[in-house]
């Protein structure tokens, strides 16, 4: 079979057939029975702890139905947690020369991250981790034009279903997953135009039996053999009381042969003979085409058995827009489950034991025989009353005669009954692997900070599981979002602001920058090239860790020298939560010649050309000037040495003439001093002389 047979657009797929979606519904339906399990779960966390059955049982006897729910705050502690260690998104490069686009990447993720809400859409699916042990988060486009772009939001379980078989816990290996949503008719008839009259038509005016076959309409027909040819009930998909129909949202991975190429840097892409860069790379043997068995994402809208759409996946990855967040998976069966599924047990005999104590409390038994009352009925009512008056009958025998008559307060069953209620309520705490100080209780004789510290960590440790499935869960909406971003940035130039490595002034990158290379026009920086990875960060990023993150930079300052103390005084300024702390940190820095960031700012595409030829020009100048400074300074360091050495010469010959000089004044001295040693000799004789006559 040829090249062109497996082109992209060379077969028309027919789309979803309906007995493929009947098989897909068929599997659905007898799937493991874990729904209900996760709805029992979910009531527990919501206080319905009771059902009707027990409900009857205890006004039966008499018994108040006292809830005491333990679970929440357990769950609430977990959920707390994650709130104190998120952290944000990173994109990673697989080389230094991508570093630039990673970096731009990260920040136009933090925009993302903020305006979309995907923190609140993650924290949710962390809840329903907890509780259920599955939840959803969708990664899709906004189609409200007034909102951001962007849509990440939790979606519940209910709506959900997938392949059963697949093994992944992305589910890159599910072969279909289907999403259910009740829509009022209106609003399918604004979402499918072109598919008014059907939506209509099966909604309320579709053919019943007794209508006669000359007023049935060919639409009527096709679709009451559709709805008679499928599997599906009614009631399933149809609700023509509120004028609601149920539509089913399929995704389904198509399997195909066809032929791949992969590219110097790493790359597979399906050969696309339509492409003409496609086509010459093969016919010059650039690239060699390769063939291969692969699935391709593809979209199917359905009215119960009415087919509206059928189209390829609007999205340039290839999984599904539902991203899971997996808690617990049970090995044999692979149902999901949550912490709460092994504290409900002990959940139920607190509630119990609390119930079956305070009606101890108020309850009494009597042992009497038949004589001691007149009427029986009437001293059961008086004797459960606190303030009891208890008349015997007349005709009662005593004591020594046989009579008996005993009233037991029971208040030693009352105390058993809370101490094994006791151990229930630590039951659950361990159960769920939260301890005692994570909830901010004193737990036995533990009062130091670090043994506290401890005890919280051993606690986190015991959710290793369920919060490395958190991590594994929110990495994925970060690369689903990723995705979004680079396929709407397309090869438009783009300038993206980001905070410098070192210094406070935030410096620009530009995306898909035109430039010339070797006579070629090639894009620098295309981000439709880069293989990028999303992970977290090391760090997280919430007011409670910055708080430390403050305290540490403080502490780390003091012990700095006075002239570092200057520098790190606006980043201090800037890490802390008082308002304006950037516009004072900008302050600071301008008092130190510091120059401030700017603001990030949005460019045209004549806007950022003009940018990038004022850099080439200002690069040009600044290395121009540089060279005739630098042949100054040379020139300056030649003149500077010539004086230099002359002045060591002029040295050299005037300590010469000064040494002459100097040995001639002593030569000159001692000629003196001899001299007048001479005379003073001849003196001294003459005055011998006189002195002797």
């Amino acid at each position: 079979m040829g090249l062109a047979s497996y082109s992209a657009d060379s077969a028309v797929n027919p789309g979803l057939p309906i007995d493929k979606l009947d098989r897909y519904l068929d599997e659905i339906r007898f799937e493991p029975v874990w729904r209900r399990d996760a709805d029992l779960d979910a009531s527990y966390y919501d206080g319905n702890q009771l059902d009707a059955a027990t409900l009857d049982d205890m006004q039966r006897l008499g018994m108040a139905p006292l809830i005491r729910n333990l679970i929440r705050p357990t769950i609430d502690v977990a959920l707390g947690m994650e709130a104190k260690t998120r952290s944000d998104w990173r994109v990673q490069a697989d080389n230094d020369e991508q570093q630039d686009m990673a970096e731009a990447m990260s920040a136009k993720m933090k925009e993302a991250e903020r305006e979309s809400g995907a923190d609140r859409a993650c924290s949710d699916a962390y809840a329903g981790q907890l509780k259920t042990g599955l939840a959803w988060v969708e990664v899709s486009r906004e189609l409200d034009p007034f909102r951001y772009p962007y849509l990440v939001s939790a979606v519940n379980r209910k709506e959900i279903f997938w392949d059963w078989r697949s093994k992944k816990p992305d589910l890159s290996d599910a072969r279909y997953l289907v999403r259910k949503r009740w829509q009022d008719a209106d609003i399918l008839e604004l979402m499918f135009p072109d598919d008014k009259e059907l939506i209509e038509q099966v909604g309320f005016s579709r053919a019943n039996w007794d209508t006669p076959i000359s007023d049935i309409t060919a639409l009527q027909g096709r679709t009451w053999l559709h709805e008679q040819a499928s599997s599906l009930p009614e009631s399933e998909w149809r609700d023509t009381t509120r004028k609601r129909l149920c539509l089913y949202e399929v995704w389904y991975r198509l399997w195909q042969r066809g032929f791949v190429i992969r590219t110097p840097d790493g790359r597979t892409v399906e050969v696309d003979l339509n492409n003409t860069r496609h086509a010459e790379a093969v016919a010059a043997g650039v690239v060699e085409p390769v063939p291969a068995i692969f699935p391709k994402m593809r979209l199917s809208w359905w009215v119960g058995p009415h087919r509206i759409a059928d189209l390829p996946t609007p999205y340039r990855h290839g999984n599904f827009p539902y991203i899971p967040f997996w808690g617990y998976r049970e090995d044999l069966t692979q149902i999901p489950y949550g912490l709460i599924r092994s504290m409900r047990s002990p959940q139920d005999e607190i509630n119990a034991r609390l119930s079956k104590m305070m009606w101890l409390m108020s309850a009494k038994r009597t042992t009497m025989d038949a004589s001691q009352v007149d009427d029986v009925d009437e001293f059961r009512r008086e004797v459960a009353r606190p303030d009891a008056v208890l008349i015997l009958s007349a005709r009662r025998k005593s004591e020594s005669a046989g009579g008996i008559f005993k009233v037991d307060d029971q208040m030693e069953l009352s105390k058993q009954q809370f101490m094994v209620m006791q151990d229930a309520m630590e039951a659950i705490q361990k159960t769920a692997g939260v301890y005692q100080a994570m909830l901010g209780e004193k737990q036995g004789q533990v009062s130091s900070g670090i043994a506290i510290n401890s005890l919280v960590e051993q606690g986190t440790t015991t959710l290793a599981e369920i919060n490395d499935n958190y991590r594994f869960g929110r990495r994925g909406v970060g690369q689903a979002l990723a995705e979004l971003l680079i396929e709407d940035m397309g090869s438009q130039p783009q300038v993206v602001n980001v905070d410098a490595k070192f210094g406070t002034k935030k410096r620009q990158i530009i995306l898909n920058n035109p430039t010339t290379k070797n006579g070629i026009q090639v894009l620098d920086n295309d981000i439709q090239r880069t293989m990028i990875k999303v992970a977290l960060e090391d760090v997280p990023s919430t007011p409670t860790y910055r708080a430390q993150q403050l305290l540490m930079l403080s502490e780390m300052t003091k012990a700095m020298p006075p002239q570092i103390q200057a520098f790190v005084v606006p980043f201090i300024l800037e890490a802390s939560e008082m308002p304006h702390r950037r516009e004072i940190a900008d302050q600071v820095r301008k008092a130190l010649g510091i120059e401030s960031g700017d603001q990030e700012q949005t460019f045209t595409k004549d806007q950022v050309q003009q940018i990038v030829q004022q850099e080439i020009e200002k690069f040009v100048q600044q290395s121009e000037i540089g060279l005739k400074q630098k042949e100054v300074d040379i020139k300056a360091a030649g003149l500077t040495l010539a004086e230099k050495d002359s002045e060591t010469k002029r040295l050299l010959a005037d300590a010469k003439v000064k040494k002459d000089v100097a040995d001639t004044d002593l030569k000159v001295l001692d000629t003196l001093l001899a001299h007048d040693a001479a005379l003073d000799q001849n003196r001294g004789k003459q005055i011998s002389n006189e002195l002797a006559a």
